[in-house]
């Protein structure tokens, strides 16, 4: 008898939906949640308009809820080129809190994000659509 209040228990509504949420939070990130790589990892990009803004994506471990968008807290990068390090700079820079440069993410195909820094000023040692490898140690979080 035991046996059988603990199965209908087990696969009650309640319990079903509570396991769907479970579900839902491994599959996808949702409002409030964080992406935070922990470190640095490698992707590539490109210096473009005009050498004032490097644009870079990365894939996510898990898809992003619809209808949500990303921010970023965190962008330290070092971004290389064929002919060396922009701006002759090989240190860590976190862009966000840097003067003189906008961060900007955007959700693509829920599973990527798009990183756009636009700087005042044009890029040193890189021309308009160069190829760029950048390091980066981000923190992102997502919004309704």
């Amino acid at each position: 008898m035991k046996i059988f209040r603990f199965l209908k228990i087990l696969i009650s509504s309640e319990c079903v939906f509570h396991k769907e949420k479970k579900l839902s939070n491994l599959l996808e990130y949702h409002d409030g949640d964080i992406y935070d790589t922990n470190g640095s990892f490698h992707t590539i990009g490109r210096i473009t308009s005009g050498t004032k803004e490097l644009n870079f994506t990365i894939v996510l471990d898990k898809n992003v809820e619809e209808g949500l968008s990303v921010v970023v807290n965190k962008c330290n990068i070092v971004v290389r080129t064929q002919n060396g390090y922009i701006n002759d700079d090989s240190n860590w820079e976190d862009y966000k809190k840097m003067s003189g440069y906008i961060v900007n993410a955007s959700v693509v195909n829920r599973n990527k994000v798009s990183i756009n820094i636009t700087k005042s000023s044009a890029f040193t040692n890189a021309s308009n659509n160069t190829p760029v490898v950048v390091t980066c140690d981000l923190n992102l979080s997502f919004k309704k």
